[in-house]
């Protein structure tokens, strides 16, 4: 009888253990760990990788913008805005999100997130008002420009802290 007392404890204690091993607070989503994170490139090999996909995305967007009969420094006709920022959306897009996957130097780092972060306030504005400038590669950052990322930012006049539109 003692026996049996002990197996049926055993028994009962190994189901409670099964069943808080069964309860988790991730309702059965996959757990995700940290990934770990690059470390810092150079500023040259930064500059490289980040103006090369600039270069590619701003050739893209301007090919698509040459083919809906905008010209350089014009904006494309009314009634091709829309088709357009679908088109150019996932290059812009995917522009972007290259770039953040990048692990600038440590010196830039927060002036290329907010670098970034514009270009896709930039990107989300087009998607909603016709107006919006529709590319966001090239954009107006004078301190960006200067550190080197001549094919993802320009020289000139920033943006207008409100607007997306360039003054």
């Amino acid at each position: 009888m003692l026996l049996n007392t002990r197996t049926l404890l055993a028994a009962v204690s190994l189901a409670a253990c099964a069943v808080l091993a069964g309860c988790s607070s991730n309702d059965g989503a996959e757990v995700v760990t940290p990934t770990d994170t690059a470390p810092p490139l150079s500023k040259a090999e930064f500059l490289l990788q980040a103006n090369q996909i600039c270069d590619v995305a701003d050739s893209q967007i301007t090919s698509l913008q040459n083919d809906a009969g905008s010209t350089a420094g014009a904006p494309p006709d009314s009634a091709t805005v829309s088709p357009l920022v679908a088109e150019i959306t996932p290059i812009a897009q995917g522009a972007i999100n290259r770039l953040r996957s990048l692990s600038p130097p440590a010196d830039a780092a927060d002036a290329v997130t907010d670098g970034i972060d514009e270009m896709q306030s930039t990107l989300d504005a087009a998607q909603t008002d016709p107006d919006a400038i529709i590319d966001p590669i090239g954009i107006a950052n004078e301190e960006l420009a200067a550190y080197g990322l001549t094919s993802c930012f320009s020289e000139g006049t920033p943006f207008e802290d409100d607007s997306t539109i360039a003054p």
